[in-house]
């Protein structure tokens, strides 16, 4: 039997982060990976496999990593873990043990049991390279599009689909008031919209497909509660995730309320055990309750912890805060923590400070754009805890700045009190910087 010091079941973000951290933390200790398949597709970018990418091979996490940090790649799945005698059993009964466990093995799409959910033409975003070439295929061939879902992955397929192929018909359905909802408030999510229906995208709102009809194999519409049909020859379904734990279940390995694997504030299963990313039950920064926010860079974040605390450090996690950026046709959207509307549900008492800004000085350079943002303080801590922004492709960076602030409790004086590099061609007026001209709108609503 094969032993190593150190085993991580998954390879996709929290996996490969944890495995990076290990290779500095621990050099003389035996490592391996186990991976369901050779191909691990870069989560993030799967909406971009149609079209700009072309297909699933353009858009792989290269195993030169798993090599560059001297492991070993193995190729299975795991059945079950005999945490007492600390083996790995796989479902072809090889066994391999371990002296320390990682477990990262992410999520899968939330499958609907409505009726018609298994005919032909109806596809859900699985991180599958085979699955997602397939999507492109059809997605090529087909007409009528129906996309099931408002989040992130539904708007980026609808907005790639429609730039590449501007002659298809695309409908987003979304159950909720808007798309993105979860991230941004009005003012964002309509202008998103817009965006979207500027490009030729049709969003249905506040509805919830009750029926996938066509004939006993293949879609041919989908059916909305309130009675609507909507043609389509191919359906998308993006409604979210759920944890991959089966064999998890198998091994007594203890689930929380979610469902997903219980970890402690250090990500620690019990003695041997760690868990990262997708698959374990995390906790809000803001309210420590559970949090059904799902990001290849929080569990990036959860694999460096965990291999930070593997052996000798006792780093906890600060909690998930949901800092997200997307593009929509020509602009960049990008939110962090609270929402308004999320904070206002708290039970909060918020300032709100917005600025609108050029993103050079002066704004007669080439590639002057327009930055709008909104930072949301609490009014009695002075504590920023939300950041919405829009605007040019740069404010990716910009709002990981804010979610930084946010997770280290900066109040809206040190924010103001900055001191951000500029330079005419690359950013915004040091006078009129965003960060610092939202900021200061907020300062004038606290007395």
């Amino acid at each position: 039997m094969k032993h190593y010091n150190i085993l991580i079941i998954g390879g996709s973000a929290g996996g490969l982060s944890a495995l990076r951290s290990c290779a500095r933390l621990y050099p003389e200790k035996s490592k391996a990976i186990i991976k369901l398949d050779s191909k691990t597709l870069i989560p993030c970018a799967i909406p971009y496999v149609y079209g700009e990418l072309h297909n699933s091979n353009n858009n792989l996490i290269p195993n030169g990593i798993i090599e560059k940090c001297g492991a070993e790649m193995i190729i299975g799945e795991v059945e079950k873990i005999d945490k007492k005698n600390k083996i790995v059993i796989f479902k072809d009964n090889k066994e391999i043990s371990y002296e320390k466990l990682i477990i990262s093995t992410g999520s899968s799409p939330i499958i609907p049991k409505i009726p018609g959910y298994e005919k032909n033409g109806i596809f859900y975003i699985k991180k599958d390279a085979k699955i997602i070439d397939e999507i492109s295929e059809k997605i090529s061939k087909a007409q009528n599009i129906v996309i099931i879902g408002g989040g992130y992955i539904g708007v980026e397929f609808a907005e790639q689909i429609k730039e590449i192929s501007n002659h298809k018909n695309i409908t987003i359905i979304e159950g909720s008031e808007s798309c993105l909802s979860m991230t941004f408030d009005k003012r964002y999510t309509e202008e998103i919209e817009n965006k979207l229906r500027y490009v030729g995208i049709n969003i249905v709102k506040n509805k919830l497909v009750s029926e996938f009809c066509g004939d006993k194999q293949n879609i041919n519409s989908v059916k909305l509660n309130d009675g609507t049909i909507i043609d389509c020859d191919l359906a998308i379904v993006a409604i979210g995730i759920k944890p991959n734990v089966e064999f998890a279940k198998s091994s007594k390995i203890k689930l929380g309320k979610s469902k997903s694997i219980k970890v402690d504030r250090f990500m620690k299963v019990d003695k041997n055990i760690y868990a990262c990313g997708d698959c374990v039950e995390n906790f809000s920064f803001f309210t420590h309750e559970i949090s059904n926010v799902k990001l290849a860079s929080t569990a990036s974040m959860e694999g460096r912890l965990v291999a930070e605390n593997l052996y000798k450090n006792n780093f906890p996690n600060p909690g998930i805060i949901g800092v997200y950026v997307t593009k929509v046709h020509d602009k960049a959207y990008a939110g962090a923590g609270y929402t308004k509307k999320a904070a206002e549900k708290e039970g909060l008492e918020i300032v709100e400070g917005y600025a609108k800004v050029i993103n050079r000085h002066p704004g007669s350079l080439n590639g002057a754009g327009e930055i709008e943002i909104t930072l949301i303080f609490n009014k009695k801590s002075k504590r920023i805890i939300g950041a919405q922004i829009s605007g040019p492709l740069v404010i990716g960076e910009t709002i990981n700045i804010l979610g930084l602030a946010i997770e280290k409790k900066m109040t809206a004086y040190e924010l103001f009190f900055m001191q951000p590099a500029t330079q005419p061609k690359i950013s915004a007026s040091p006078i009129m910087y965003p960060i610092v001209e939202a900021t200061e709108d907020a300062l004038k609503q606290f007395n």
